[in-house]
């Protein structure tokens, strides 16, 4: 109990949140965002690296659902970066995310941590409000090395 300029409320939560299934039915776009997940993480896990394009995800979908890369709010398709969107302050990258914000001003992404000492890959699906998406930058590409050797043809 916590009591407020004299009233007494109640801190004890009185329900459950709602299962994951009920969410996921509940949200079309969560739902693909969440298969579409676990097949990057699958071919991760394969690879070691994320696909160079979403088409090659195709192949590790569930035989039932195929996996579909389109937004089911605006019908576009959502929108790819295999080197990841970063915040200054967050270790996780978007890899993927719809291409505009929904009716409530939010953004369904895919995060994703690479994997870091004993620990795998992670994935994320979660939602953002436009301004925090906003925060997240392109990530620097990575360093490659030059095959150029100096006077060589």
């Amino acid at each position: 109990m916590v009591r407020v300029n004299g009233e007494e409320f109640s801190t004890a939560i009185t329900s459950k949140p709602p299962p994951i299934d009920q969410t996921l039915k509940s949200d079309p776009c969560a739902a693909r965002l969440h298969a579409i997940s676990g097949a990057m993480l699958e071919y991760y896990a394969l690879h070691n690296r994320l696909p160079v394009a979403l088409a090659e995800l195709e192949s590790l979908a569930d035989l039932d659902q195929p996996l579909n890369f389109v937004c089911p709010d605006s019908g576009q398709p959502y929108v790819y970066v295999p080197a990841g969107l970063q915040a200054p302050d967050d270790a996780k990258r978007i890899v993927l995310h719809d291409p505009t914000p929904n009716r409530m001003g939010l953004r369904w992404v895919i995060l994703m941590q690479k994997p870091r000492g004993r620990q795998p890959a992670a994935m994320w699906v979660v939602s953002l409000t436009d301004p925090l998406f906003r925060a997240y930058t392109p990530a620097p590409a990575a360093a490659t090395r030059s095959t150029h050797v100096p006077g060589g043809q």
